[in-house]
């Protein structure tokens, strides 16, 4: 068995330091923001999604972005318990915009079994704003339950 040395070691450690200090790619910050926000639903913290919309976010039919935190908090009234599941995620960037296509699974009632789920298919309109990528227009179709 070989030995590594000391020097072979310290090395070591530090080209991982280095690999862990690189930037992230623009798709690895927007799938992480994409967590965050998927997150935020679940445990009940509006606040950790609306951080992430543009102050001119708009969504289905004119939802501006104080609209979509009054949905949350009305949502989160009607299901204390929500759980939400997002498809694979199709992620285009180009030039500092990006759009995500994915289906979301939401399901949410008062106790250990949920009362109510649909499947919604969802677009999704990102741009970079001082580095960081802000969600400003989201579009969803009719949801289906999984019977449908």
């Amino acid at each position: 068995m070989r030995r590594i040395s000391a020097n072979g070691f310290l090395w070591l450690l530090l080209l991982l330091v280095i690999a862990g200090c690189q930037r992230s790619t623009p798709e690895q910050a927007l799938r992480a923001r994409m967590a965050q926000m998927e997150q935020g639903i679940e445990q009940g913290q509006p606040e950790r999604l609306l951080e992430h919309l543009s102050d001119d976010f708009h969504g289905n039919g004119g939802m501006d972005r104080n609209a979509a935190g009054r949905l949350l908090k009305a949502q989160r009234l009607l299901n204390p318990q929500i759980s939400v599941v997002l498809g694979p995620l199709d992620v285009q960037i180009d030039q500092g915009h990006a759009r995500v296509d994915f289906s979301a699974a939401l399901a949410g009632g008062r106790g250990r079994v949920f009362e109510r789920s649909r499947v919604y298919p969802v677009q999704t309109y990102w741009r970079l704003e001082d580095d960081q990528w802000q969600l400003y227009r989201a579009q969803w179709g009719d949801g289906r339950t999984a019977s449908e």
